[in-house]
């Protein structure tokens, strides 16, 4: 922000999601600021437009045609379903994105690259769109180190959208983004929100080489990096899957290319509810999750038959430590 003559925190009050036109869908929350901003942009303007097509009288033409609206709150920007509820924003959708992935760009990574020209190359090359809903104070001081969004995600400056992950990305554009120096480590790279279901990473014995997309189902589970370790690291996934196991061994919360969804749990969910009518409790002493240095709670799981609607009732049970 500083770069364009706007203090931190006129800098925070501003942002846009998207790569779009100049000042459209900006969105400031702060009094004053939307003039500082108008003004801004025409200094930037006449710096990076060329003379012969743009000078200053067109672009002081361009700003007394720019406007600004004030909303009460989010809500009040969105148009409305006809029961008067506010509608989706974007609406849903179905797009194809095989052989594409959201991959996040550190900031940090953008920030040393800017002035040298490196992350304007960068788009350049991928060619592709955009999102710019990251960064700011709060990614940061927000962070108790107890939750589970990735490394990768909170350190974003931006995401490129619908990125071919071939071999040349991983070759020679990951490295760059991202270390790969630890083999053990595989860094987690894409936005969880936007995973496509054939989303992964490199091959697990070669990162420089893209997951073949002909390959099975099967293969790709067995000799490529899963979605999920695509998405946290493997540090953060190995930590989340512990506590998934430890919570919830039967896998009854699960869904598609969630924690745990690639993997076999260790207590088949038979021996909630089998066959033979017997006591199906879960007698064992509950698990305990180690997050580190301590432990944080205990649970259990207990199942009981409701002859009432002849269903089961699950009961999961937590006492802090």
């Amino acid at each position: 922000p500083t770069s364009l003559g706007f203090s931190e925190e006129q800098g925070r009050a501003c942002s846009a999601p998207g790569p779009f036109l100049p000042l459209y869908g900006v969105s400031c929350y702060s009094d004053g600021i939307v003039q500082a901003v108008v003004e801004a942009w025409a200094v930037y303007m006449q710096e990076v437009l060329p003379p012969s097509r743009y000078n200053s009288t067109s672009i002081e033409e361009i700003k007394a045609c720019l406007t600004s609206i004030q909303h009460e709150d989010y809500v009040s920007t969105l148009s409305t379903t006809p029961d008067g509820n506010p509608a989706d924003s974007p609406p849903p959708a179905f797009s194809m994105s095989l052989g594409t992935v959201n991959a996040l760009i550190p900031a940090s990574w953008m920030l040393k690259n800017l002035d040298n020209g490196g992350f304007a190359d960068l788009l350049t090359t991928l060619n592709v769109g955009t999102y710019h809903s990251f960064g700011g104070v709060s990614s940061v001081i927000a962070d108790d180190q107890m939750n589970a969004v990735s490394d990768a995600h909170r350190g974003a400056g931006t995401m490129a959208f619908s990125l071919t992950a071939d071999d040349d990305f991983f070759a020679n554009i990951f490295p760059l983004l991202y270390d790969t120096s630890d083999k053990s480590n595989f860094p987690g790279f894409l936005g969880s929100n936007h995973a496509n279901p054939l989303a992964q990473g490199p091959l697990k014995d070669d990162w420089t080489r893209a997951c073949p997309q002909e390959w099975t189902a099967q293969q790709r589970q067995e000799k490529c990096i899963s979605v999920q370790e695509a998405i946290y690291g493997t540090e953060l996934l190995a930590k989340l899957e512990a506590i998934k196991e430890a919570v919830d061994p039967a896998g009854m919360f699960t869904c598609q290319y969630c924690i745990g969804d690639n993997k076999q749990s260790s207590t088949e969910s038979s021996d909630l509810a089998d066959d033979s009518g017997g006591d199906n409790s879960v007698q064992d002493d509950p698990p305990k999750i180690d997050t580190g240095d301590t432990v944080v709670a205990d649970t259990a799981i207990e199942s009981t038959e409701d002859e009432s609607s002849g269903g089961i009732n699950f009961l999961l049970t937590m006492s802090k430590r």
